[in-house]
């Protein structure tokens, strides 16, 4: 088996996406049950993906963000 180690800063990144769905699912007044119907995905996936146990796949990103009304943009900056 390989393992990954992820760094402080993708973590940080990560956690910085999944506020933004935490931040506009409460702000559209929705609960996780309420996201989970209209993103076709269990509210157990929801949780787990808002406590950031679960990673994402772009797709699951997109569905869920297309859910909340919102588009995503992946822009590519040199560091």
């Amino acid at each position: 088996m390989i393992y990954i180690k992820v760094s402080d800063d993708v973590v940080k990144k990560r956690q910085a996406i999944i506020s933004n769905i935490v931040e506009i699912r409460l702000e559209k007044g929705l609960s996780q049950t309420q996201l989970a119907k209209l993103t076709g995905m269990h509210r157990s996936n929801i949780c787990r993906i808002e406590s950031g146990r679960q990673n994402i796949s772009i797709d699951t990103l997109i569905t869920i963000f297309d859910a909340l009304g919102k588009s995503i943009l992946i822009e590519l900056i040199d560091k």
